[in-house]
């Protein structure tokens, strides 16, 4: 075999081993969020729009009871 056809072979040979990995693989879906190195970030932030919505809450408790209190003091 010459040199030239030797070379021609084995580049294709190449080519199809190379074209053969290229197939369509089995794929699993993604993992969740919290699985993943952002985990946390998610996990904090969910955590303070808890707190936040803790403490709005308990803002407007504080409101009302300061209105109440304001009412019965007032004279009508």
């Amino acid at each position: 075999m010459s040199r030239s056809r030797r070379s021609l072979v084995v580049t294709t040979v190449a080519m199809l081993i190379a074209l053969a990995g290229c197939g369509k693989a089995a794929q699993k879906p993604p993992p969740k969020v919290e699985d993943t190195v952002f985990g946390d970030t998610v996990a904090a932030k969910e955590k303070v729009a808890k707190d936040v919505e803790k403490a709005m809450e308990q803002h407007k408790q504080d409101l009302e009871e300061a209105v109440k209190k304001s009412e019965e003091v007032a004279p009508p």
